[in-house]
């Protein structure tokens, strides 16, 4: 690897692009024994990151604030030394162009905005030159998931707007595949199937929620070869397989990780990644040795080191630092305040070995990729904490989806502090499914049953408190907290 350490930086990122500009030459290296060469190539962009970051006022500021001098660092010192920064301590304090490189916009690129699930919506800018390493990661990732014989026609069902995710996907997607962007509206998307026809292979994108929603309309979706690509939510292990139901045999299920605050394509689900996480919703000892005490099973992804460079932090936090060279406004060790943490290939082959030698003998039969894993418990602010217990709407999301699937449309959690029974889960019915106190009873019921064997935390609290039983309030379709608004995420949090 020394010549990886010691070649100038425009020979690392020449000996890069030329692995990412092919893809059998790309798979090749990624299902090779390169984790070393992934590690030592990381480490140097992460080093030009900095770099690069420095050129901008607001960072050099920003170190200043917390006495560091403004040099060039190591990737070790980097690890660390370097604060963490976020939308509060950072982006907020600061203008769009003192944020970028030299202090000054690029000339030409996009403006896009995040979500704002977690208050006011916030301006993201990126530089055109950052879209070809995107496209390239992104390449790979279809290709890798979704290749088939078949031509592909995808359907592009993100919010349409400002939004990154609909945005670059559509942008990136008509490079390698025929793509439309039908918004949220399920007509368009019926009625594109029925004007192309059962010849294509279809990839539909889209929120969690509203595919669950489109995929139990009435509509022949047996009938074409769909497959599903989601993201910007997480669900509960067992979602796949209820939309799956609704899709011809064999039809994937693949969900993205990104934010718009760094990149789209942060990390993905693969086979493999999926394999691990259903074993380990069932296996015990291999979701502790992986996940930590987590009350939930969390999405788990990978992703590419030489993309994304990613600090674990204290508290069950991550950072990451976009490792692109091109980046408009670089950030070093950005915290989305995401729950999660990433673990080295080997590490996870280790847990394998040890709780799940089966998957372990399955894996190295596959092409399976040696990249590092991502996991995602969440938003650290979605979830609500009773006597220091978490309680995640996935814990949730799992007991009604196996017991009320036939009653229940949708959820939200609330923590009621004035009241002597403060948790309520707050329940919107199917259509044509009327609340009624024999109904709120049976729900209450199996919360209150099910939730302590699912979640070992809250089962001790609601011993030492049996107020933190939790209460159902039910709600007609469509109706109270549940009335249709135009939200590009759905909070599973009442605030």
């Amino acid at each position: 690897m020394d010549f990886l350490r010691l070649v100038p930086f425009r020979l690392l990122l020449w000996y890069e692009n030329r692995i990412l500009d092919n893809y059998p030459r790309c798979l090749d290296f990624v299902t090779g024994r390169n984790e070393e060469k992934l590690k030592v190539i990381s480490e140097r962009k992460l080093e030009h990151a900095f770099r690069r970051a420095l050129t901008a006022p607001a960072y050099r500021e920003f170190l200043k604030k917390h006495h560091l001098p403004a040099r060039p660092l190591a990737a070790s010192e980097i690890a660390s030394l370097v604060p963490v920064v976020d939308k509060k301590s950072y982006i907020k304090k600061y203008s769009q162009e003192q944020r970028c490189a030299y202090g000054r916009l690029p000339v030409s690129g996009n403006i896009d905005e995040s979500a704002g699930s977690s208050g006011r919506p916030t301006d993201w800018v990126r530089s055109y030159a950052e879209e070809n390493l995107l496209l390239k990661s992104a390449y790979f990732e279809y290709m890798y998931a979704f290749k088939k014989k078949k031509q592909a026609v995808v359907l592009s069902a993100w919010s349409t707007g400002p939004w990154a995710t609909g945005v670059k996907f559509c942008e990136l997607v008509e490079h390698f595949a025929l793509v439309k962007n039908t918004d949220t509206n399920p007509e368009d998307i019926k009625s594109t199937l029925l004007e192309f026809g059962d010849r294509y292979h279809y990839i539909i994108a889209g929120y969690p929620l509203f595919l669950q929603s489109l995929f139990e309309s009435r509509f022949p979706w047996k009938r074409y070869d769909i497959d599903i690509l989601t993201g910007g939510d997480g669900y509960s292990s067992i979602w796949p397989k209820r939309i799956k139901k609704r899709l011809k045999k064999g039809a994937k299920v693949i969900s993205s990780y990104g934010c718009s605050d760094i990149d789209i394509g942060i990390g993905f689900e693969t086979v493999l990644a999926q394999e691990i996480r259903e074993e380990a919703a069932a296996n015990k000892k291999l979701a502790r040795e992986i996940f930590g005490g987590l009350e939930v099973t969390p999405m788990l992804f990978q992703y590419n080191p030489s993309l994304h460079y990613i600090h674990n932090l204290p508290g069950g936090e991550f950072a990451i630092t976009h490792l692109d060279p091109a980046v408009a406004s670089p950030k070093i060790k950005y915290n989305i305040h995401d729950l999660g943490r990433s673990l080295p290939f080997f590490e996870m082959m280790r847990a394998l070995e040890k709780h799940a030698p089966h998957l372990l003998r399955k894996a190295r039969k596959k092409n399976v990729l040696h990249l590092p894993f991502l996991y995602i418990a969440g938003r650290s602010d979605g979830t609500l904490s009773f006597d220091g217990a978490n309680v995640f709407p996935e814990n949730i999301d799992l007991i009604l989806a196996r017991k009320m699937l036939k009653f229940v449309e949708n959820f939200k959690m609330v923590k009621k502090e004035k009241q002597a029974f403060p948790f309520h889960v707050l329940v919107e019915l199917r259509r044509g499914t009327a609340p009624s106190a024999k109904l709120a009873e049976e729900i209450r019921s199996l919360l209150s049953r099910e939730l302590p064997l699912l979640n070992r935390d809250f089962a001790e609290s609601l011993e030492n408190n049996p107020q933190l039983a939790p209460q159902v309030d039910l709600f007609a379709f469509h109706q109270g907290p549940f009335k249709p608004k135009k939200e590009i995420k759905y909070s599973f949090i009442q605030k």
